[in-house]
């Protein structure tokens, strides 16, 4: 199946994912880098990249997989909020992006 319009917006948000990990990695000072607030910057890209997404009829497996893998998500979410801690900030980033990459390869064998 042939890549479509909300593949390319979903391919944006991901390198904006990226793009902010990499800031913070570097040391930059942003609220989107701040252990909370970028939290929740990653959390509003993830939903809005969610939001763009459809399962994939026939494909059980696929759909479970990155269902739990969103529940992950979820979960890192939780818990940089609670705890602010640094690196559940680039675990969310990690989650989100594996999503990215594997939800973009489903449309692929599909």
């Amino acid at each position: 199946m042939a890549l479509t319009w909300k593949d390319l917006i979903a391919t944006v948000l991901a390198a904006g994912v990226l793009a902010l990990a990499y800031v913070k990695f570097q040391g930059w000072q942003s609220w989107a880098t701040a252990p909370r607030l970028g939290i929740v910057a990653l959390a509003l890209i993830g939903i809005g990249m969610c939001t763009l997404s459809s399962p994939a009829a026939g494909m059980g497996g696929w759909n479970v997989f990155l269902s739990g893998l969103g529940v992950v998500a979820l979960l890192i979410i939780v818990a940089g909020l609670i705890l602010g801690q640094p690196w559940l900030y680039y675990a969310l980033a990690g989650d989100i992006v594996v999503l990215w990459l594997l939800s973009t390869t489903r449309h692929f064998v599909r």
